[in-house]
């Protein structure tokens, strides 16, 4: 209300509307004011935006290679990179995203994790094991690459291994009476 025109203002209720409201007409209608008010670059958000609400896979990756242009040392836009090949299916491109972020960062555990759920996808189980055991030795086992990490050994037939884990989450998570 301070200054209508304000085009972050209107980018950020696009992420309300999109995350939180799931108003998909909303968000697409506050993003295409904050670009009518001056927003200069496409942001990370728009490519999620093109890729699952209007399935234009294509569009979502001309995106995230023009933030990357834009700024070629932030690893999280090669993460998106990787991301964006990985849900259009295009899986070597989509690791190569990702080597480049951890090439930035050998300690960014975003970009091992999606390393592993890629290499998981290919079928190349043994080194996505590894890329998901170190993404949990960089959170100290807080992450959500644990699951990613049991559904490759269950996919590369170790269900032995992941047993124990889904024992200790069941006395860990026991519902409240």
């Amino acid at each position: 209300s301070l200054d209508p025109k304000e085009p972050l203002a209107h980018k950020d209720l696009s992420y309300v509307h999109f995350m939180y409201d799931w108003d998909w007409e909303a968000a697409a209608a506050e993003y295409q004011k904050a670009v009518q008010y001056g927003l200069k670059t496409p942001d990370l958000f728009m490519t999620l935006f093109e890729i699952f609400v209007y399935g234009n896979t294509d569009k979502g990756i001309r995106l995230s290679r023009q933030i990357l242009e834009n700024d070629p040392l932030n690893i999280e836009h090669h993460w998106h990179l990787g991301l964006s090949y990985l849900f259009a299916d295009q899986l070597e491109p989509a690791l190569a995203a990702f080597d480049n972020a951890i090439e930035l960062d050998a300690n960014y555990s975003e970009g091992h994790r999606w390393r592993g759920v890629t290499l998981t996808r290919m079928g190349r189980y043994n080194e996505a094991i590894a890329a998901l055991e170190e993404a949990l030795r960089i959170t100290e086992g807080e992450s959500p690459a644990q699951l990613d990490l049991m559904i490759a050994q269950i996919l590369n037939g170790d269900t032995t291994s992941v047993l124990p884990v889904l024992e200790a989450w069941e006395t860990t998570t026991q519902p409240v009476e």
